[in-house]
């Protein structure tokens, strides 16, 4: 019960509650009732470090993937996932699968300030 609450946070938005959730015995790569992953909710919160912990403890990246989810992390402004998984091996200029008229990965990022200079130099 404790266990099935503390996941419920972290579908919610609590990802730091995935440090002691995994020391507390549960496999990194667990998945909620729906079959999302820990680490796919780590990466739609922008949470590097609790990504960066699954990691450790036997999750793996899946390439394969979506572009290692570069895609979605640009949508939802996350730039330390970003730069993360452009580390990891992401691809910047992977076409866009469902957004037709985009050329790359980062024409689709509605990015400023940091994220901007980040990236500028990564952009086709």
């Amino acid at each position: 019960m404790a266990n099935e609450n503390t996941l419920a946070r972290i579908v919610a938005g609590r990802t730091d509650l995935v440090f002691d959730y995994v020391s507390s015995g549960t496999t990194a790569k667990a998945k909620d009732r729906d079959g999302v992953s820990l680490i796919e909710w780590c990466a739609y919160y922008g949470d590097v470090s609790a990504i960066r912990f699954l990691l450790l403890n036997g999750e793996s990246l899946d390439p394969r993937a979506n572009n290692f989810g570069l895609n979605g992390a640009v949508f939802h402004g996350h730039w330390r996932l970003c730069q993360f998984l452009i580390e990891q091996g992401a691809d910047v200029n992977l076409a866009c699968l469902t957004v037709e008229s985009l050329s790359c990965t980062m024409h689709y990022a509605p990015l400023s300030g940091p994220a901007m200079i980040a990236f500028s130099e990564f952009c086709c």
